[in-house]
């Protein structure tokens, strides 16, 4: 809402997008991490940071379906399934060990 209220305002790009990166950091610190990535990723092309705030969101396919969709492949490798196996690890040991 707050994009599309400064839109109508007839902001320049450029406060668009400190607004845009300004709303993903306050939402990222107060754990919409998934909320923050739809602002990295369409109001300021951050794929990179839009797939870190799915991961810190725990969403797995959000995250792999935007790696892919932008030709980020790297990301799932590097960033994505390494967060899901430290997860599955954390559920597993809970399990198991009941903590």
């Amino acid at each position: 809402m707050a994009m599309v209220l400064s839109a109508r305002l007839q902001h320049s790009p450029q406060q668009q997008q400190e607004l845009a990166s300004d709303l993903a950091e306050q939402l990222l610190a107060s754990g919409a991490a998934a909320d923050a990535a739809v602002l990295l990723l369409q109001h300021l092309g951050d794929v990179d940071g839009a797939v870190s705030a799915l991961i810190t969101a725990k969403e797995w396919r959000e995250g792999l379906r935007v790696a892919y969709a932008h030709g980020r492949e790297d990301l799932v490798d590097t960033n994505l399934v390494p967060a899901a196996a430290q997860v599955s690890m954390e559920i597993i040991a809970c399990y198991y060990y009941g903590s």
